[in-house]
């Protein structure tokens, strides 16, 4: 065993065990590209990032122990002051397990650190993919409308440019066909783990495309655990042999899928694609080694088979019991957040209750914060617009009370307010007096275990999507930020009277493979997506700035401005199209008027 001398046991690799490093070194990688997302990267986190960077080298320098404590501490700090994202409680789940296998006597601590962390890994990982699908099975998510599901391959087709994909958006078995994909693979992980393995690479793909980029990740260090030290072997010769097969495949199909992206998007998000890239080679490394593999390798159950002794079956137990537990809050109105419930269209609020598997009679409390009656005083150009979005909206509130400082101090109050909480109705004369809230939040006041913004209507869009669009006010410019968005309130002209470069400039991309969503028209239907919108806007700029209408036309002789004493002319195309749009007629406008060449306008010069 490598160690460093007169280093003590948390700053050596306890166990030779190449399924340890294996792990310790993806894990590592898997938390540099958690940490190096934008909400991880403001202000208030850049010391729970430096923490958890430091672990992260510690653990990929020779799995050091001493890495897993700091990242524990480092995404406790995290999830305190305001992180939601579920493979935050996943590196959390993982970083206790291990934290907890490297504690205890040193003499067991080789042992510990293999078959006991393995088992203690593969249980948070299966418990993830299963309550997924769980959380799934609502109304909400099999509606083709609005549903995650059907999002989602709207999505995929606009950043790939293929306009015949969303036609599949509005097939009725597509929320059926991926929540079978993602059962398929919590049970194939315990059923045949390589199988599971290889069919949860090809679902991460359109994911990390979609909606989550670094979620594919976490998940890949926690693969390893359902591999032993045989089928690590295996896949070791196999890469040695055909790399240039993997690596060709996977810079070919994400090459392919960039060029699509290029034909409609100018800005580059090389990171973002090479993640992609990377999840092609580890799919068709992973299905090679499936059609390829001797018998005695990638069998069936894996590395379940191991024996981990009693302590380890019931620390197994325990945790898988804890993480069942903690991904049933939402049916008990305790948290939402962190529960694998994302990308679900899951509504436990009073009301809106969507659940096919559990009744709304297991919700303990309403956790939402609701309005009914809004007055908002003081000089603020915002006022009705901040009174619609209290009253139209159910609030967390610990999110409701960082907003209302934000709005506060801009110069809005009081604001009288009247509603209910958990029920029971309540009066405030000043919104802005959050100390005498009776809803105020007094433990972890920045923590936010709930969704904020949702609207009080049943009928809502993936969330991932309805964040995006009218939030009253600007804080975090990430996509995944925890404070809405101004939208601009000053006169603009028509998005149709736009020219090309214009509508161009007011396009703005909130992520890589996010659809471009531009603010939407002041006659725009509210109901109407925002790619419909994009769609709308695109088809109309490319029919009115097309130079086919200036190729049915004679060009003209234009005489250009000169100096005094000379003349000069050269030909300009005369646009002229009965029936134009605006954009059509202003383009027309502009391309007809006369130019000078260029040794033109040097002469005048």
């Amino acid at each position: 065993m490598r160690e460093l001398r007169g280093g003590s046991r948390w700053m050596r690799r306890p166990t030779d065990a190449p399924r340890y490093l294996v792990h310790a070194r993806l894990f590592a990688l898997a938390m540099v590209i958690h940490l190096t997302l934008p909400e991880n990267l403001a202000i208030d986190r850049l010391g729970a990032t430096a923490l958890g960077m430091l672990g992260a080298l510690a653990l990929a320098i020779d799995g050091w122990p001493v890495g897993w404590p700091l990242v524990l501490a480092s995404k406790l700090w995290a999830l305190a002051i305001g992180d939601v994202l579920t493979q935050s409680f996943y590196l959390t789940a993982v970083a206790a397990a291990a934290t907890a296998c490297t504690l205890g006597s040193a003499s067991g601590l080789a042992w510990r650190t293999d078959r006991p962390l393995a088992l203690l890994v593969r249980v948070p990982t299966v418990a993830l993919y299963a309550l997924a699908a769980l959380h799934k099975l609502n109304r909400g998510f099999f509606d083709v409308q609005r549903g995650c599901a059907a999002e989602g391959l709207r999505i995929l087709a606009e950043n790939w440019s293929l306009p015949w994909l969303a036609t599949l958006a509005d097939a009725p078995l597509l929320p059926h066909a991926f929540l079978l994909a993602e059962i398929g693979v919590s049970v194939l992980l315990v059923l045949w783990p390589a199988a599971g393995i290889a069919l949860a690479a090809l679902m991460h793909i359109p994911l990390t495309v979609v909606f989550a980029p670094a979620f594919a990740a976490p998940m890949v260090s926690g693969w390893v655990a359902f591999l032993g030290t045989r089928d690590l072997v295996w896949l070791r010769r196999l890469w040695r042999r055909r790399w240039p097969f993997f690596v060709g495949f996977g810079v070919g199909a994400g090459s392919f899928t960039f060029a699509l992206y290029l034909r409609d998007h100018h800005i580059l998000y090389p990171f973002w694609h090479l993640k992609e890239a990377a999840l092609w080679m580890l799919s068709a490394w992973a299905l090679t080694a499936l059609a390829t593999r001797p018998r005695s390798v990638l069998r069936r159950w894996g590395a379940w088979r191991e024996p981990v002794g009693s302590r380890g079956l019931f620390a197994a137990v325990a945790l898988a019991l804890l993480c069942v537990a903690h991904g049933l809050t939402p049916y008990l109105g305790l948290r939402f957040h962190g529960t694998g419930a994302m990308l679900s269209n899951l509504r436990i609020d009073e009301g809106c209750w969507n659940s096919l598997v559990f009744p709304e009679s297991m919700r303990l409390v309403d956790p939402y914060v609701r309005f009914d009656e809004v007055r908002v005083g003081g000089r603020f150009d915002g006022a009705e617009r901040t009174r619609r979005w209290l009253l139209d909206g159910l609030h967390d509130r610990r999110v409701l009370a960082a907003h209302v400082r934000h709005v506060c101090a801009r110069g809005a109050g009081p604001i009288a307010v009247r509603g209910r909480w958990r029920g029971e109705p309540f009066r405030l004369d000043d919104l802005c007096d959050v100390e005498r809230w009776p809803f105020a939040a007094r433990w972890l006041p920045r923590a936010r275990p709930f969704q904020s913004g949702l609207p009080r209507q049943c009928a809502q869009r993936c969330m991932h999507r309805a964040r995006r669009r009218r939030r009253p006010f600007a804080r975090d410019a990430s996509h995944r930020g925890a404070a809405p968005i101004r939208p601009r309130t000053r006169a603009r002209a028509p998005a149709l009277a736009r020219t090309p470069s214009r509508a161009r400039a007011r396009t703005r991309n909130v992520g890589p493979h996010h659809q471009a969503i531009r603010w939407a028209p002041p006659d725009a239907d509210p109901e109407t997506p925002p790619v419909a919108l994009l769609r709308r806007d695109r088809r109309e700029r490319r029919s009115a700035c097309d130079p086919v209408c200036a190729a049915r036309t004679r060009p003209r002789r234009a005489t250009c401005r000169m100096p005094a004493g000379r003349a000069a002319s050269g030909p300009r195309s005369r646009v002229s199209c009965q029936g134009a749009s605006p954009c059509t007629a202003a383009w027309a406008e502009r391309m007809s008027r006369p130019r000078c060449s260029r040794s033109q306008r040097r002469a005048r010069s």
